[in-house]
């Protein structure tokens, strides 16, 4: 559950269709309400949850008062399904990266490079030994566009973006070109040097919201998985 959207997942047999709703305009009960209240109640309620504690408060309280279920919420752990916490601070790491992390690690048993394009992209390396070495994380696409809009007099975006990384001949293609290059380079250029390092080489797995503009553009092997956070809801659930 993020801060204007949360994905749904009601499968016992495995990873089935994950349905993504909005809810920053409706309301978060209300869309919860028109979307699963009707469904059988189930036995758990495991969330991933980046929003803040308002949030989760009310969909504690909306799946008390509709199912008679607490939520349990999953947190970064130093240690879960064969994968070790690079972070001082286990807790810290993000919920999301780190199912992602798991997920990955456990279809793949290789060293990888985890990226999840969304709001922000963020990349995190971990072993074929199951050892997260660290991570990266920078603007999404669309955030950097809007950064230039909301902090220069002059940048007003009017037509759609296009996915190139050449030369832009006017304001807009610039800033879309540029901020695609920023991608690309990012992913392109930690790729590079973890395939350089002593540990060899990476596999690159792509997830997220933005996956689609990286798989268009960048100039690497890529393995797009789609469903590595809600996988890695399952196995962290189990233990």
């Amino acid at each position: 559950m993020g801060n204007s959207r949360i994905r749904l997942l009601s499968d016992p047999d495995g990873i089935g269709k994950i349905v993504a709703h909005e809810y920053r305009h409706a309301g978060l009960e209300s869309t919860l309400q028109n979307t699963i209240a009707n469904l059988p109640v189930p036995d758990r309620v495991v969330v991933a949850s980046v929003a803040g504690e308002d949030l989760t408060s009310r969909l504690n309280s909306w799946c008390e008062s509709t199912w008679s279920v607490t939520p349990e919420y999953l947190q970064s752990d130093k240690v879960c399904c064969g994968v070790t916490n690079g972070y001082h601070n286990p807790a810290q790491l993000g919920i999301d990266r780190w199912l992602a992390m798991i997920a990955a690690w456990n279809k793949y048993r290789a060293n990888i490079c985890v990226f999840d394009c969304g709001s922000a992209v963020t990349a995190d390396l971990v072993t074929a030994a199951g050892q997260h070495l660290g991570g990266y994380i920078i603007p999404g696409y669309n955030m950097m566009q809007q950064s230039l809009v909301n902090n220069t007099g002059l940048i007003r975006l009017q037509t759609d973006a296009t996915c190139s990384i050449q030369p832009g001949i006017n304001t807009d293609d610039c800033v879309y070109h540029g901020t695609t290059l920023a991608l690309v380079a990012f992913i392109e250029k930690i790729m590079d040097m973890a395939n350089k390092s002593v540990n060899g080489t990476f596999k690159c797995i792509i997830t997220g919201g933005g996956a689609d503009l990286a798989l268009n553009s960048v100039n690497a092997d890529m393995y797009h998985e789609q469903m590595l956070v809600m996988e890695g809801i399952k196995l962290a659930s189990k233990g």
